[in-house]
């Protein structure tokens, strides 16, 4: 088949047990034939160093996603869960017994933790990780 990591993304999600280039060497059709009978899932050497490098790539931000959570503390999360909730600065003052300056303090913190610099950003990142509407 096509050295295109597309290629072999959509026959692996089609239900494909292996991928096998063209060109690859009769032993490799081989092993992918034992793969096969085996029930596990083989791919060219070739191929299989540009799946798993597409994989590393896409899950990157995923990781670096994770890592930004555990560097928010319970306060911070706690309004973060609330902003992307709908409620106002005021709102949240409210519902935490701090005042409304303390609340922007959290969430200008919230923002530089993050990277991020518009509220809409930080209510994409609370539904992303499951934070919005949590007890």
């Amino acid at each position: 088949m096509h050295p295109d990591e597309e290629y072999v993304l959509e026959a692996l999600q089609a239900g494909a047990s292996g991928y096998v280039l063209k060109q690859s060497a009769h032993e490799e059709l081989f092993l992918a034939i034992r793969a096969a009978h085996n029930n596990a899932i083989f791919l060219s050497p070739a191929i299989s160093e540009r799946v798993v490098g597409s994989y590393l790539r896409a899950s990157r931000g995923k990781i670096t996603e994770l890592a930004m959570m555990d560097k928010l503390t319970g306060r911070e999360r706690e309004i973060l869960q609330l902003i992307a909730e709908g409620k106002s600065e005021k709102e949240i003052a409210s519902i935490l017994f701090i005042s409304v300056k303390t609340v922007q303090a959290h969430k200008a913190h919230l923002k530089e933790k993050l990277g991020f610099r518009r509220t809409a950003d930080l209510i994409g990142f609370a539904f992303r990780k499951g934070i919005a509407g949590q007890v």
